[in-house]
């Protein structure tokens, strides 16, 4: 089993480089963090809740603690009305205003931590109390740094923007008050600035894991809906095959016994005609037993089955045509090929089994008496078609493509409606080579496989 290649993360936002698979993961984890973002900024509010009650006894101390008491109540209120909105916002389909409702409500809280710093830093008169509160200011932002990135765990960006602010916020405020203590300076500025560098690794360490998670849960559930699919199909094969095999397994047995009595009635013509078809079935099974057989060696990827190799498709198309007209009773059917020189880029030997299965099917099953091999070079691919001039494969027009043919086996309806063609896509399915077969009442069948030419 290879290594699984995991997708690229932008450094900065922490996001899929992907913007498909980002917008993917998104919404796997939108209902979580809605619900975690909801807990937050109503913990946050009651926190506030409990300040304001305290700061209503300072209101003389300060003209602006009436603004800080103010933008708390704001702040709670917005918090309640954030939270009602994202749990409300949860079982339904996710929306842009989910993400504006955040960032305004962060830069509230940037608004409420530069008001709040400011108020109680104006409020101390001594060099010692101006120092401690520098103190308390940095290790205060730094946990909401911790808060804030829980809530945008999604999205690094937000986090590390708002962390920024705050270190620049913080420094401004050393500028302006210029406290004589180096505290603030040495301790406050450098747990602001290591508090920063550990919030940006972080958010990288656990948005980069969370993704990378979240695409091996996708590798897996692909890799298990395709082992289920591979599994289906490999059983409506066996079926049909099966149901291939029996009629022509009973005729046998009937046949020898007819032969056993024109032997014991010295019917010389009729025991030669009975060889004849003894024949014609040996070799009608030992095709689809040979093609069940290639096609397993091919689904377990042995070597030779799958590859992709530079085939010169007019001496593969020509020796195919040899080996099929082995078969033709002498003049009934006309096979011929018109190819133009060219080399596709695929498996020699399960292109030569699918184009022996389509001409036996048309020689054996269609009633044809012309069928015609054909392959030229088209748009930077080879195109082979397989023509017949028989009466179809039904009594009703067909369309059949490899892109959707066994989702459409392999529902109930499709019961038996495969005209002994299974074989045929699975083999083109697992080389990448795209099959599509018209069939017309009363006016043959066409078959068009695809390849990729070789480069040069």
């Amino acid at each position: 089993m290879g290594l699984i290649e995991y997708p690229k993360i932008d450094g900065l936002t922490g996001a899929f480089a992907d913007d498909d698979l980002e917008a993917a993961y998104r919404r796997s984890v939108r209902a979580q963090a809605l619900q975690l973002a909801a807990f937050i900024v109503v913990s946050s509010g009651l926190i506030w809740l409990v300040s304001i009650s305290h700061e209503m006894g300072r209101i003389a101390e300060h003209p602006g603690m009436s603004l800080l008491i103010a933008l708390r109540i704001l702040l709670v209120v917005s918090s309640v009305v954030a939270a009602a909105y994202w749990l409300w916002r949860v079982p339904r389909r996710p929306h842009a205003t989910e993400g504006h409702v955040l960032t305004a409500w962060l830069a509230l809280y940037l608004v409420e931590i530069a008001v709040v710093s400011t108020v109680y830093l104006s409020l101390e008169t001594t060099p010692q109390g101006l120092a401690d509160r520098f103190l308390a200011t940095s290790f205060w932002v730094t946990l909401t740094f911790g808060l804030v990135g829980i809530v945008t765990f999604h999205n690094a960006l937000r986090a590390r923007l708002f962390g920024a602010v705050c270190v620049v916020w913080y420094f401004l405020l050393l500028a302006v008050f210029r406290p004589d203590d180096p505290r603030p300076y040495l301790i406050g500025g450098t747990s602001m600035l290591v508090t920063l560098l550990i919030l940006h690794f972080s958010l990288h360490l656990l948005g980069g894991a969370g993704r990378r998670n979240f695409h091996l849960t996708r590798v897996y559930a692909d890799a298990r809906e395709k082992a289920e699919e591979v599994n289906s199909v490999l059983s409506l094969l066996l079926t049909t095959t099966g149901h291939d095999a029996r009629q022509p397994l009973f005729a046998l047995d009937a046949n020898a016994l007819a032969l056993d009595g024109a032997i014991g009635r010295a019917d010389l013509p009729a025991a030669r005609d009975l060889a004849a078809r003894q024949r014609d079935l040996t070799r009608h099974v030992s095709h689809i037993l040979t093609s069940v057989l290639e096609l397993s060696r091919a689904e377990r990827n042995l070597p030779g089955w799958r590859t992709r190799d530079e085939v010169a498709l007019a001496a593969l198309l020509d020796g195919i045509r040899d080996r099929v007209a082995a078969m033709i009773p002498s003049g009934d059917i006309a096979l011929t090929t018109r190819v133009s020189p060219c080399t596709a880029s695929t498996s020699a030997a399960m292109i030569e089994r699918i184009l022996v299965n389509l001409l036996v099917n048309a020689i054996n099953h269609a009633g044809a008496t012309r069928v015609q091999l054909i392959a030229r070079p088209r748009r930077g691919r080879v195109v082979i078609l397989v023509i017949d001039n028989g009466r179809g494969l039904s009594d009703v027009a067909l369309d059949l493509d490899s892109a959707g043919f066994f989702a459409n086996r392999l529902t109930p309806a499709a019961h038996n409606s495969g005209h002994g063609l299974d074989l045929v896509f699975r083999m083109a399915q697992l080389v990448d080579a795209p099959l599509r077969i018209r069939s017309r009442p009363g006016r043959g069948v066409i078959a068009r496989l695809v390849l990729p030419i070789a480069a040069g």
